[in-house]
């Protein structure tokens, strides 16, 4: 029978991390839910305390995160495939590992009894003898001596030691080599910081900086954006008294980047192509010092309220929402376009873990496809002398260079535009990094682009180009 055919702790009792965690693996696992999502609206109605919602949080992210080589270490003491386990039985098993490999504060022993009582309160009291078994002898296993030999099969070995799939670390290895490739899986199973950006015209970084740390949070300024803040253990912002007010929005440095290169003047009209859930579109209003019109496009509506409730609590009324995909916009002439690009979302799996296990070369080429597309639209949508930015949040070349190479190419009336005149300073010397100046050089293409990457510069992975209209084009 299926797991979801069977009674619940929800029908029960109370639900507690452990369970709370199981719902969430099990959505992320069967239904395709996203990770954040499906956390969020259960640890809402949750009535957890702040330290039964970070276990829950650690839980879910930490077993999603380290899901390959929990698979593997199972299957080295399963006597049938892992993947004829019943679902909810794998999960529970999965999450059981977890706690005694990677979590000092749950003995081995403890994480066995748990895991076996979690069973038992999810209808798999049969399964509960199994689920015991199997992480006893998981526990007695030194599997690490048992991974593939690095110095003969170097990728597999690093696939399965840090928990990405094969064919991603085989990409990063070709590109990056040994042994920076290692510093990036090392980063992507980190958690990331928590970044809040200080919303400019209510507030500074520093003054948003002495406000939390008088609330008793551990503040510290961004790296690389003035009004960047990271905080230390601050699980749920939005529940806070400041976010209430509007001083902060939930960011990370890297995307906050995008406002300084698209460079918005008060008064300009200034295009979103791909808006929800609304940071950018709201720190584009912020700096146009809330003076001309931002318009915010997406084709679902749900998707729209969270763009204006944004602008909304962040006190912006520049900032429009309509309804429409993408590629068909039509019908405007703006100063600044904005095409912050679906992606593969690879730049950004330390945050969202399913993703390296959702993603495949074959649905990266599809999304350069539907990039092209959008970038196509958006050429059109600009007027003569104004200013393209194009942003994703992933690391793959053919998402990022490739089509701003695409896209010069096909689109003679644009070139690429140095971004150095409108970075931070600190953030501008990250250019220096990316492509060799000759080469950048040798494309037109020098200080237009830029690549972030969590292991060199704390920030999401993220790419950035901007491209300005010729006057005659």
């Amino acid at each position: 029978m299926s797991s979801r055919g069977r009674c619940s702790r929800a029908a029960t009792g109370a639900l507690g991390a452990r369970d709370v965690a199981l719902e969430v693996l099990e959505a992320v696992d069967e239904k395709g839910a996203f990770t954040a999502l499906s956390l969020r609206s259960r640890l809402d109605r949750s009535g957890f305390d702040p330290r039964e919602s970070a276990f829950a949080t650690q839980l879910v992210y930490g077993t999603l995160r380290w899901l390959l080589r929990l698979d593997w270490h199972l299957q080295l003491v399963l006597d049938r495939p892992l993947a004829s386990v019943d679902p909810r039985v794998r999960n529970v098993l999965r999450l059981g590992l977890y706690q005694a490999l990677f979590l000092q504060s749950v003995p081995g022993p403890v994480a066995v009894n748990e895991s076996v009582e979690l069973a038992r309160r999810w209808g798999e009291g049969r399964a509960a003898g199994l689920v015991n078994a199997v992480l006893r002898r998981a526990l007695s296993l030194d599997a690490k001596r048992l991974l593939p030999s690095f110095r003969e099969h170097p990728v597999d070995h690093l696939s399965l030691r840090y928990s990405h799939p094969r064919w991603l670390v085989k990409r990063w290895w070709d590109r990056l080599g040994y042994p920076e490739v290692v510093r990036l899986l090392w980063a992507n199973n980190r958690w990331p910081p928590m970044v809040l950006r200080a919303n400019r015209l209510r507030t500074t970084g520093s003054e948003l900086v002495a406000r939390l740390r008088a609330a008793g949070l551990d503040a510290r300024p961004g790296r690389w954006v003035p009004e960047a803040v990271r905080v230390s253990r601050f699980p749920a912002p939005e529940r806070s008294e400041l976010y209430r007010e509007g001083l902060f929005q939930v960011q990370d440095e890297s995307s906050m980047l995008v406002a300084y290169a698209v460079a918005p003047r008060p008064g300009d009209l200034v295009l979103d192509l791909c808006s929800a859930p609304g940071g950018k579109s709201t720190h584009l209003a912020e700096h146009m010092g809330n003076v001309g019109r931002v318009i915010a496009f997406d084709p679902h509506p749900g998707k729209l309220r969270l763009v204006a409730g944004a602008a909304a609590r962040l006190g912006l009324s520049i900032v429009e929402t309509q309804v429409a995909d993408a590629r068909t916009v039509t019908g405007w002439q703006a100063d600044r376009v904005l095409v912050d690009a679906p992606c593969s979302g690879l730049g950004v799996i330390r945050r969202r873990p399913e993703l390296r296990w959702r993603q495949s070369p074959e649905r990266i080429a599809e999304l350069v496809k539907l990039q092209r597309e959008i970038l196509a639209n958006a050429a059109r949508l600009v007027k003569p002398g104004g200013i393209l930015v194009y942003s994703t949040c992933t690391t793959e070349p053919e998402e990022n260079e490739g089509n701003l190479r695409w896209f010069i190419q096909n689109h003679p009336s644009f070139h690429a535009d140095s971004l150095l005149p409108y970075l931070p300073p600190d953030a501008a010397r990250v250019l220096l990094e990316g492509v060799p100046r000759e080469e950048g050089r040798a494309r037109g293409e020098e200080g237009a682009m830029i690549q972030l990457w969590p292991h060199r510069h704390g920030t999401d992975g993220f790419f950035l180009a901007r491209l300005r209209r010729r006057e005659s084009g």
